[in-house]
This record gives C-alpha cells, sequence and structure tokens, in this order.
C-alpha cells in the first residue's frame, strides 16, 4: 500500500514470550530494520529502551543492558542503521531540517507549558482564590492562550511532515 506506517515494536533481540527464544543472528536487527524502510516504513522503533534487570521480561532483549551503560548487540545494530539513514541526508537537508525540527519542538513545547498553565488557572479558580469577574479573565485568558498554542502545535506538526518528506526525496 501507499498509507503511512511505522513499525513500533522492533524487537532488538531475543524476546521472552515464545517457546524458543533464540537470539537473532548478527546483523538481523539492522537488517529488519532496512527492511521496514526499504517497504516504506517512515519511522522504526524498539520495544525496550533498557533490558529489565528482573521480573518477567528480564530475559526479553532491549536497546540496552540492564545497567543502561552499554548498547546490547541488537542496540549496536539500530544505532548503526540510524547513522546509516542519517548519512543518507545531504549536509545541507540535515542542517536545515534540524533547525526545523528543533522549532517544531519548541512549538509543541509552548503548547504543553500553555495546557499546565491552563490547568493551573483553572485550579486557582475552583479553590477560590479570585473574585468572581478576576475568575471569570483569568479563565477566559488562560482558554483563549491555549487554542492560540494548540493551533501552533497543528502548524509544527505539519512542518514536521513537510520536513520530513523533503528528507525522504
Amino acid at each position: 500500500g501507499r498509507g503511512r506506517w511505522w513499525v513500533m515494536e522492533q524487537q532488538p533481540g531475543p524476546v521472552n514470550w515464545a517457546r524458543f527464544n533464540p537470539a537473532p543472528i548478527p546483523g538481523m536487527v539492522r537488517a529488519w530494520t532496512w527492511e521496514a524502510f526499504a517497504h516504506g516504513a517512515e519511522a522504526v522503533t524498539y520495544f525496550r529502551w533498557r533490558q529489565a534487570p528482573f521480573a518477567q521480561e528480564q530475559m526479553h532483549a532491549g536497546l540496552n543492558l540492564p545497567s543502561s551503560r552499554e548498547l546490547s548487540p541488537g542496540g549496536r545494530e539500530a544505532a548503526a542503521a540510524g547513522a546509516d539513514a542519517a548519512a543518507e541526508v545531504p549536509e545541507g537537508k540535515r542542517v536545515d531540517a534540524e533547525d526545523a525540527l528543533a522549532a517544531v519542538g519548541r512549538l509543541i513545547d509552548v503548547e504543553h507549558a500553555a495546557d499546565a498553565a491552563e490547568r493551573e488557572v483553572t485550579t486557582l479558580v475552583l479553590r477560590g482564590g479570585l473574585s468572581l469577574p478576576a475568575s471569570l479573565s483569568a479563565l477566559e485568558l488562560a482558554r483563549a492562550i491555549e487554542r492560540a498554542t494548540d493551533r501552533l502545535a497543528s502548524f509544527a506538526h505539519l512542518l514536521r511532515e513537510h520536513v520530513l518528506a523533503d528528507l525522504s526525496t
């Protein structure tokens, strides 16, 4: 198909839920990652940042070993695939894309801060810390700012889509 899709939980090593749980042969995590990109995936994410040091999923591999100080074999392959993919982007496009994506991140942060501020104002009003006219004005202003930052965030997501599309051409 021509739809948009991601691989959401690529396994970076052996799992713990099958009857037999062999470790992938060296190079397989990298090959699976590139296979997904070759078939049009926009992103590949991996299940488990870190292998759990205890409990039910301790035998389920992660990108990092349980200490989080060292990449697992699959984590090294995933990092290599990411470096390979980054090397495919020309330097000029990469710098422009990094600036644009950083701006997107800042817009999203502003939107999250406005959401938090609206909740704080609402809490203050509900606690009765302001007069009725001040309460209504504060709520109206907080909601107006939150709506405006929601619009900014939607534009940021559109910008992100255009930047990523431009990088893939």
